[in-house]
């Protein structure tokens, strides 16, 4: 069984999805209808309680043999506990502050995201400064050190047109590149450690760059059952099938199963660097992957693919330009997390009233 979720239509209703087993989404839902038709207290107080109670209700109330779901006539019989109006308005004030300072760090994430990104291609895909340089112009929005670092032509290296003095190499001869596996699900001495284990499954709710968490993890013996070991902070993975393209890097050592590719970043090469590289080049890394019942690209196919390799200066430069960048995202990350945890730990003490709210008036200045 999956995880109950609530989904927050603005103005109109409160979604209940009546289908509780992981799977492809479905238009499979229960209405609540809001009679006050503006976004409001009340309105996120209600989507709020609701998500606290609906799990252990549905659980109680599945119907079906084949695929168990929750319908209409259950929902009616969810019982809703109304504290006072003002209370009603105060944690909904309190919880949706929290609510706001994590979509607040979502959208600056978003723009971090995109800022990373239009950087990494200007200067290694459409090599925007050399360019401007070939045309005797300086390189907009840099400074004269880091432009200095540009050549100012191009040429031709195994059929492709490069910044003079960068390298075309295999992605195996710059990288390591390792692979994992899955210990014996029946050995219980394997799992339950403090060892992060991830799959592709980690990542496929997750569009963020990095890996903060994940279902299972391992103990030392089941480390030990995995070639790869345990991977160092700062591994990029890219989920190699089922499907191929998801990309993350790891804030903590990790084990990982045989549904990734994991590249170990050094001097020559940034994390960041080849997190951007795996996104711009995913349609390159997809038509090398082969299979009957499942697309997969095998270390085999993946290590030979060339990537164009600018001088170890200009990494350097790339790094201390975009490594800010993605702290910044990782501590928004980390911060939501936190923030997410808190909410959800106050609101069932809030409704509960193991924490009283005294006078509720002075969260919301209405009685």
């Amino acid at each position: 069984m999956g995880i109950t979720t609530l989904f927050l239509q603005l103005r109109t209703r409160l979604l209940l999805n009546t289908h509780v087993q992981v799977g492809t989404p479905r238009m499979d839902w229960v209405a609540l209808p809001i009679l006050n038709r503006v976004r409001n207290p009340i309105y996120c107080f209600l989507s709020h309680y609701i998500n606290s109670i609906t799990h252990s209700h549905i659980q109680s109330h599945l119907v079906g043999a084949v695929q168990q779901h929750f319908n209409v006539g259950s929902a009616r019989k969810i019982s809703i506990n109304l504290p006072p109006l003002p209370t009603q308005k105060a944690i909904a004030h309190i919880l949706g502050t929290l609510d706001d300072k994590i979509e607040l760090n979502r959208r600056m994430n978003e723009t971090l995201e995109s800022i990373a990104r239009a950087i990494f291609t200007s200067w290694f895909i459409d090599f925007d400064p050399v360019r401007a340089k070939a045309e005797g112009r300086q390189p907009e929005g840099m400074d004269a050190a880091t432009a200095a670092l540009f050549p100012s032509e191009f040429e031709e290296v195994e059929g492709q047109e490069i910044p003079k003095g960068w390298q075309i190499k295999p992605i195996g001869d710059i990288l390591e590149v390792k692979g994992g596996s899955t210990p014996s699900t029946e050995n219980e001495s394997y799992w339950g450690g403090n060892i992060p284990f991830c799959t592709p499954k980690d990542l496929s709710n997750s569009k963020t760059p990095f890996i903060l968490s994940t279902e299972r993890t391992i103990t030392e013996l089941g480390v030990g059952e995995i070639s790869s070991g345990i991977l160092p902070i700062g591994t990029v993975l890219l989920s190699s099938r089922a499907p191929i393209g998801y990309v993350s890097i790891t804030i903590a050592p990790i084990s990982i199963n045989q549904g990734f590719i994991a590249l170990i970043p050094n001097e020559s090469c940034n994390n960041y660097f080849i997190f951007e590289w795996l996104k711009a080049n995913m349609e390159l890394i997809i038509g090398n992957a082969n299979g009957t019942t499942f697309l997969e690209i095998s270390k085999k196919n993946f290590k030979p693919l060339s990537l164009c390799l600018p001088p170890k200066k200009l990494m350097q430069a790339y790094s201390l330009l975009i490594n800010p960048i993605f702290t910044k995202i990782k501590s928004n990350l980390i911060q939501n997390q936190e923030l997410s945890q808190t909410r959800d730990t106050l609101l069932p003490k809030l409704l509960s009233g193991e924490l009283p709210i005294d006078n509720p008036e002075q969260f919301t200045g209405v009685s």
